[in-house]
């Protein structure tokens, strides 16, 4: 059983994750003005400083325009949002994910990882793979949560692919990969996925570049199929 702290949000917090359900939810639509911060606090029982403040996170997300003596416009984070707003959005659904979404996300990260395997599959040291060997042992051995470990594993490969830019971005997927690892079912997966990066290093170490691009997109449709359950 994982016990986990217990934190009280603030009355910003609520706030923030009200209006977002509005806008996730569809319940306030792209070019929609939001009631005035006078409005919103009277009607939420909230000071004006704690709307302020909120609806400034929200435009720093994306999810909304701030426009002097005019109010806060609902923006269209399809096409305004960046890698903070899917976070944001993946942290609101809590598991009840969009198909399309969710194909979408594991699209790119075919891409993205699949560059990374192909660089590093023409360098990788040994030392380097015996360090990633370690990390699928150390995620079989302990209660390590499956999305950190998949986290950890392709940040390392990034580091080790020499690209100054791909730890960067894989960095600012994280809270993806902890999301979407930790949605998968570990009881009936954590066998498989061990086996496979195990394999995938392998292939990996001895650059047979195909056939680690294969094992990758295995692990990949593997962890799709069994959220699109």
């Amino acid at each position: 059983m994982e016990i986990k702290p217990i934190y009280a949000q603030t009355k910003v917090e609520l706030f923030i994750n009200q209006v977002e359900s509005w806008i996730f939810s569809g319940q306030l639509k792209p070019g929609e003005s939001l009631p005035s911060e006078r409005d919103l606090a009277t009607k939420m029982n909230i000071s004006r400083s704690v709307v302020n403040s909120g609806l400034n996170y929200l435009a720093d997300l994306k999810l909304v325009t701030i426009i002097p003596q005019k109010g806060s416009v609902v923006n269209d984070y399809f096409k305004n949002g960046d890698l903070r707003t899917l976070n944001e959005l993946l942290n609101y659904t809590n598991g009840n994910y969009d198909p399309n979404l969710l194909k979408a996300m594991y699209a790119a990260r075919k891409l993205v990882e699949g560059e990374i395997i192909r660089i590093v599959s023409n360098k990788l040291t040994k030392s380097q793979a015996a360090f990633l060997h370690n990390l699928v042992d150390d995620f079989t051995s302990s209660n390590q949560r499956l999305g950190e470990f998949l986290y950890l594993f392709f940040h390392q490969l990034a580091i080790d692919s020499g690209n100054i830019v791909y730890p960067l971005l894989i960095s600012s997927f994280h809270q993806v990969y902890v999301v979407l690892g930790n949605w998968n079912s570990q009881q009936q997966g954590k066998a498989k996925i061990t086996r496979l990066n195990h394999q995938l290093v392998d292939q990996i170490s001895a650059h047979q570049t195909k056939e680690a691009l294969k094992l990758h997109n295995e692990l990949v449709e593997w962890s799709l199929k069994d959220l699109l359950r």
